[in-house]
């Protein structure tokens, strides 16, 4: 099995000052006093607080959110592709996905015509892809420090937890504790899920009597060029509705070849049923955005510079050194009849639950 490495960076803040322009009001804001400039913005925002859901998309998590008053969100509720008890709804077909018929391309692509893919009957189904299937103990902790992950077992105390993640409050440790799967292993089919092997489809709701709302689920691929394979992108297809062209529609046939998480990034949580409760708490209170996927097609590191410095890095020769070649991705189908790439970085991280994945917000 491939190493997985531990995230401890699941999400993240990024506290800025806004308007004024002082790096002081975090600082302020923590301190509970008021920054020099708190009262002479332009506007009554003072501060603005991001917040970072990794391996998240928006609806994945507000799905089903129905925003307060009169207020409306484009999610996959309101456009009829579920229904509030998280089956699927009558534009359900919307999100079809479909596989590349073979022979797939000689060279690497974003997307492919009607002619040439052909929708799943079912969908592909989850697969665990790394969840962690038991808690960790400390035996196991002291052996290998650097490949274990959470949850852990109470053989590591509540003081080894505070000191492994010191920004989680005494009352949540117990969040490092839940969620592992139960299973016989960390790949393979996700059995967990109800019909698992027979989804229509479409989206499917990742909650249920053997999937609670802390449990770890499967990595989803999230790399720039599975991504922007997986969103079939063509300025053919943009319309008014649709202006980037982008279909959306090759998720589970770009994850299946790339790491087996097949149906995984088609689950979503259900926060009519409960879930999600603190987002959906500081959705209502405090605003939100659904435009907003993320500054650059590809994963963490790159977003991550993006959002802080509206740039992005790449690699400058220094001190007579050149980018090493074996770090330099070749996407290019293996073959006619597999996509999976002639060089691709291959890592694994699992999909945390929000609630443990956004407890680390509110507590630093």
């Amino acid at each position: 099995m491939r190493k997985r490495k531990l995230r401890r960076g699941i999400a993240r803040v990024a506290l800025g000052a806004m308007l004024s322009g002082q790096f002081a009001a975090p600082i302020a804001l923590a301190q509970g006093t008021a920054a020099p400039n708190d009262n002479s913005t332009t506007t009554p925002i003072t501060h603005l607080i991001v917040l970072i859901g990794e391996n998240r998309s928006f609806d994945h998590v507000f799905a089903t959110y129905r925003p307060k008053g009169n207020a409306t969100v484009t999610n996959l509720l309101s456009n009829g592709i579920i229904l509030a008890d998280g089956s699927p709804g009558p534009n359900a077909g919307r999100a079809t996905q479909f596989q590349v018929n073979t022979p797939l391309p000689a060279t690497y692509f974003i997307s492919a015509s009607t002619a040439n893919k052909t929708p799943y009957s079912t969908l592909p189904p989850p697969h665990l892809n790394g969840a962690p299937n038991q808690a960790i103990s400390l035996a196991d902790l002291n052996a290998n420090p650097t490949g274990v992950q959470p949850p852990f077992d109470h053989s590591i105390t509540s003081a080894d937890l505070t000191t492994l993640e010191p920004s989680v409050a005494p009352y949540d440790l117990d969040l490092m504790r839940t969620g592992a799967t139960g299973a016989l292993g960390t790949t393979g089919l996700d059995t967990r899920i109800p019909n698992a092997t027979s989804l229509p489809n479409t989206e499917f709701q990742l909650t249920g009597p053997s999937v609670p709302y802390d449990s770890y689920t499967g990595d989803t691929v999230h790399r720039l060029f599975h991504m922007w394979q997986q969103t079939d992108c063509n300025i053919a297809n943009a319309t008014p509705s649709n202006p980037s062209g982008c279909l959306n529609d090759l998720y589970p046939f770009v994850a299946t070849a790339r790491d087996d998480s097949g149906g995984n990034s088609m689950g979503f949580y259900n926060m009519q049923n409960g879930d999600v409760p603190l987002l959906e708490k500081l959705a209502g209170q405090y605003t939100m955005s659904d435009n907003y996927h993320q500054a650059i097609m590809g994963g963490t590191a790159a977003n991550h510079v993006a959002l802080g410095t509206g740039d992005f890095m790449s690699w400058t020769t220094f001190a007579g050194l050149t980018q090493p070649p074996s770090n330099i991705a070749n996407p290019n189908p293996q073959s006619s009849t597999s996509d999976k790439y002639l060089a691709d970085k291959v890592s694994r991280s699992v999909r945390t639950p929000p609630s443990r994945a956004f407890c680390r917000l509110l507590l630093t």
